[in-house]
């Protein structure tokens, strides 16, 4: 068994291997990979970040808590919302005439812009920790790399940031962080069948479909359900990053995900596909 992740990302440098690591060495391993996967992944996004953030900053000055995240949500308008971000998306939809020229149909990326100014607000509710980077960490690979054999879970996934595309970048982050945000829970409580379980019975009355003006409602029956859903953590720092991933899922369900989903990248760039465990990474 081991873990392993490396990554060259100015702001986000971490380079650790550990061999049959203990529940918690896995699971600092673990959070580090989504730490960095969160922060940077908007870097390789087709958006004008300096530009959203202007158009988040107003509403999320008012954010500190669950409840004042629910506020907010509630007094934003889409539709006018939108239209003030559609400057800073800046991949667009092929035209008809583009199109019968041979280029591809895909989505603008407004999923991505939505996801940031989420994630804007988001990070308001629950301050990121400063990223845990390894001590004395020297990664002298350009390859961002995360690979793991524990209890069965066989996952590897890299790419080149030397020599590949942002989109293909991108699409390694997305796979990277769905990949652990659904392996994180076996490792921070006591019964992860039980803290999904939990997770869908919060949220039964909200369907997983894409629906704005749900989100402030979902929002508030998740604080109310928060303490059962959390009791599995196996202690206070395992529960502060459970939080985390529980409020993250309330999202996602509504279809405003505070990251760039695997499903959304697939309508933006539908030539790629998220990297996907290709078996076992030899030990050196």
């Amino acid at each position: 068994m081991f873990i392993q992740f490396e990554s060259p990302i100015k702001g986000a440098l971490y380079a650790k291997r550990i061999e049959n690591p203990s529940r918690a060495q896995a699971l600092e391993v673990l959070e580090a990979v989504r730490a960095a996967c969160v922060a940077k992944m908007f870097d390789y996004a087709p958006l004008d970040l300096q530009g959203l953030r202007g158009v988040a900053a107003p509403h999320a000055k008012s954010v500190s808590s669950v409840d004042s995240l629910a506020s907010v949500l509630r007094g934003v308008k889409p539709g006018a919302l939108e239209e003030k971000m559609s400057p800073f998306v800046l991949l667009k939809k092929p035209s008809e005439e583009e199109i019968a020229n041979g280029a591809k149909k895909h989505d603008d990326a407004t999923a991505f812009a939505w996801s940031f100014f989420v994630r804007s607000l988001f990070d308001k509710a629950f301050p990121p920790k400063p990223f845990p980077q390894a001590q004395g960490a020297k990664c002298s690979s350009p390859n961002f790399l995360f690979a793991a054999e524990l209890n069965g879970w066989i996952s590897v996934k890299k790419v080149n940031t030397a020599k590949a595309e942002a989109k293909e970048i991108l699409a390694c982050f997305v796979g990277m962080l769905a990949s652990v945000d659904r392996k994180i829970p076996a490792f921070a409580c006591n019964d992860a069948k039980a803290f999904d379980a939990a997770f869908e019975s919060a949220l039964a009355a909200f369907p997983e479909r894409r629906n704005f003006s749900k989100l402030p409602a979902a929002l508030e029956a998740a604080r109310a359900a928060e303490k059962e859903v959390l009791a599995c953590a196996l202690g206070e720092s395992e529960r502060r990053l459970l939080r985390e991933i529980y409020y993250s899922r309330v999202f996602a369900r509504l279809g405003f995900p505070p990251f760039c989903s695997a499903e959304d990248f697939g309508a933006i760039y539908p030539e790629l596909k998220i990297p996907k465990p290709r078996g076992r990474m030899k030990k050196e």
